[in-house]
């Protein structure tokens, strides 16, 4: 749908129908190279907007600079009593309100297009994460330095804001843990004699792309190149070495497309139609680093194919195998048990419907999870939880990430305003005093 939007200016323009940026980096989609993955995304966005710009810089937009002003020194001003004199003061007069009401338009659009950055912004990250967000509308409000601007946000510092909690905050050991058991994944199992070339650039891919920028200690690329080569099955290796000489001679071992594409060609030329397909057999906790992520994430970074090896086959029916990330046909997209549904009291999504917003649900075993003190106390619902956290954990053939429990002195606290109130709330939505519920 195309619609007109006027400016202050009186002009107007057709733009597509709104859409909201892609959803935020959150829960076993908040690693570094999905954070990538959404910047990349959001920026393409805003330029399809014509907001990338501003939300970079914060400055007026190329739209607004095309608002000209009439260069007055052009029209020099006459001496009283010289020819034309009187027309010349209201030619001038004339092109000095022109200018004026020039400015307001481009201020007006400026401040129109930092809101729209905001608006968008928001709109993302409150979805997943409010208190960002709320920062966000907190150190945003341009009212403050002008009151003329009351109702405009600055869309470029929200931009900042969040650039600066993806990529700034300092890295937990298990995220680079993540990105080390990714690799030792792909090193550990190669691909089979006779792979379709897809199957090998769709590893490649993930090397490239997810695993080796986010590395505690990236590749330098000589040795990202040497890696790529080492990825081909192992019946090219001899041809795999002589292209590795080839390269380094030629000084395309810097170039990384250049050594992609060559191993593509490599591996095409010994495919087989009768080779085994391109997944294995894996015990995720084989693989602390990954011991908490589902198997479609394992497949997603590491682009690459796996069923589930259990260690207990009573385990079995639980599993179901992935295809790697971006396939179409050929891989298996069935979900975990055929649900995300942890309890009872789940949404489709798996989360909880709290006062309006979407809380993840205790039952998920994916992610470590703070207790609050009023469930801490709760014995016999935390004992329960643990259960179903497990019982989850195994039909996703994962080990269930702990649950943190509270300060002493937070316990404390709830348990003297408890007495305040007249005793602690029990329960609660996610399947009664002893299930999930959104925390």
């Amino acid at each position: 749908m195309i619609f007109a939007t006027e400016h202050s200016d009186g002009r107007a323009d057709q733009q597509s129908s709104p859409r909201l940026l892609p959803d935020f980096p959150h829960g076993e989609q908040d690693h570094r190279h999905q954070r990538a993955e959404w910047k990349l995304l959001v920026e393409n966005e805003l330029t399809a907007r014509g907001l990338l710009a501003t939300a970079l810089t914060g400055r007026v937009s190329p739209r607004a600079r095309m608002i000209a002003d009439m260069q007055m020194i052009t029209i020099p001003m006459l001496k009283p009593g010289e020819s034309g004199y009187e027309s010349r003061v209201v030619l001038r007069a004339g092109y000095a309100l022109k200018n004026k009401t020039n400015k307001m338009a481009r201020t007006r659009i400026w401040l129109d297009d930092l809101t729209k950055i905001f608006a968008l912004l928001y709109a993302c990250v409150a979805k997943h994460n409010m208190t960002l967000a709320e920062e966000m509308r907190k150190l945003c409000n341009m009212s403050e330095r002008n009151v003329d601007w009351v109702g405009s946000m600055d869309g470029a510092q929200a931009y900042t804001i969040v650039q600066n909690y993806l990529f700034v905050c300092e890295r937990s050991e298990a995220d680079k843990l993540y990105y080390k058991t990714a690799l030792d994944v792909q090193e550990k199992f190669h691909l089979p004699d006779g792979c379709s070339s897809s199957a090998y650039d769709k590893k490649a891919y993930a090397f490239i792309n997810h695993i080796s920028p986010h590395l505690a200690q990236p590749f330098s690329t000589p040795d990202a190149a040497f890696f790529l080569i080492k990825m081909m099955p192992k019946n090219v290796q001899q041809t795999g070495r002589a292209l590795r000489e080839e390269l380094k001679k030629s000084g395309d071992i810097m170039d990384l497309q250049v050594v992609l594409a060559e191993c593509k060609a490599i591996v095409h030329d010994y495919e087989s139609s009768s080779a085994a397909g391109a997944h294995a057999s894996i015990n995720p906790s084989d693989f602390p680093g990954i011991a908490c992520e589902s198997l479609a994430s394992l497949c997603a970074v590491t682009g690459m194919e796996f069923t589930v090896k259990p260690n207990d086959s009573s385990y079995a029916a639980g599993y179901s195998s992935y295809g790697a990330y971006g396939c179409s046909g050929g891989g298996h997209h069935a979900a975990v048990a055929g649900s995300q549904q942890w309890c009872s009291d789940c949404g489709p999504d798996g989360t909880h419907l709290v006062k309006g917003w979407a809380k993840p649900c205790f039952l998920d075993p994916r992610k470590e999870r703070n207790v609050p003190p009023s469930v801490w106390v709760d014995k016999a619902r935390v004992d329960a939880i643990i259960k179903g956290r497990d019982a989850n954990a195994r039909k996703l053939g994962i080990l269930a990430c702990k649950l943190i429990p509270p300060t002493d002195e937070n316990i404390q606290r709830f348990k003297e305003y408890a007495a305040g109130k007249g005793g602690s709330k029990g329960g609660g939505k996610g399947g009664g005093r002893g299930g999930g519920g959104g925390g």
